[in-house]
């Protein structure tokens, strides 16, 4: 299970900027809260800079209802700024209404900076997968890759577009953080269908994996989760499109001592994009 702030409840952070890929990381993470009994914490950042280049006197914008370039000023920023945080509030009181503890802050600055700053009080950062992505790109923003990386606590990196019914898959890993994960999978799975699909490195017909399949399978079921194993080679960049393609549409969970948590690999999975990935420390 993800592990709790001490001496109180666990704490969900949510990056949220009402963009498509904001709201997924918005209802990811009210499930878990649920799920988990968390309290659900939602930080909305006003980009300094987007003031700053409002500031300047060559800033034009163009849209759909002006016939052509027009100056754009500090207070029309500002008013934008304030409408997208009172959009963001009111998300996150329908999302969440009275079934989770939550509320939200609105502050003003760098937004990478703060959400990271943010982050190092929360159990869970979760945030939207897509960010500064050419048109039509489906990988991480540079928010995302950041927190992977560096974020103290568990990440989510919710996809736009994960569907309910989507699987939830685990790779399977036998360190202290891999029985994190698997709690956190198994709260995932519950969150969902009830079904969870686990992925472990190794010879299914080998006598050590299949006391593992046993007895991981007799926990969850305990929990009333139905679970299917599958098996891949040891070699994790050769595991890695098996693992993916099980996870495509759904959510991946992957603990931070796994070989898929190495830094080249874990590239990789986050700009494959093809499913949300759940990183647990």
């Amino acid at each position: 299970m993800i592990k709790p702030a001490a001496g109180g409840r666990r704490r969900i952070l949510v990056g949220l900027d009402a963009s498509p890929a904001s709201l997924a990381a918005l209802e990811a993470a009210v499930g878990l809260a649920l799920e988990l009994d968390a309290e659900l914490d939602a930080l909305y950042v006003e980009d300094a800079d987007m003031l700053r280049f409002a500031g300047l006197p060559f800033t034009r914008i163009i849209d759909a209802w002006s016939s052509g370039p027009r100056h754009v000023e500090p207070p029309d920023v500002e008013r934008a700024l304030r409408r997208q945080a009172e959009r963001v509030r009111s998300l996150l009181a329908d999302a969440a209404g009275t079934r989770v503890t939550w509320n939200v802050r609105v502050t003003r600055g760098d937004v990478e900076g703060e959400i990271m700053a943010a982050a190092r009080h929360a159990d869970l950062l979760t945030l939207g997968f897509v960010g500064d992505r050419p048109v039509g790109g489906r990988g991480a923003g540079s928010l995302a890759r950041r927190a992977a990386r560096e974020a103290p606590g568990s990440v989510l990196l919710a996809q736009r577009g994960q569907r309910a019914d989507g699987p939830v898959v685990l790779c399977l890993d036998d360190s202290p953080e891999g029985e994190r994960a698997l709690a956190t999978a198994a709260s995932l799975a519950r969150a969902h269908d009830g079904k969870l699909t686990i992925v472990g490195y190794g010879d299914p017909l080998d006598e050590q994996a299949q006391v593992l399949e046993s007895d991981v399978a007799n926990r969850l079921s305990d929990l009333g989760i139905t679970s299917r194993f599958t098996w891949v080679p040891p070699e994790a960049q050769r595991a890695l499109g098996a693992v993916l393609s099980e996870a495509q549409g759904g959510a991946l969970v992957v603990s931070a001592t796994s070989e898929l948590a190495r830094s080249d690999i874990l590239d990789s999975m986050i700009e494959d994009g093809s499913c949300s990935l759940l990183l647990v420390r």
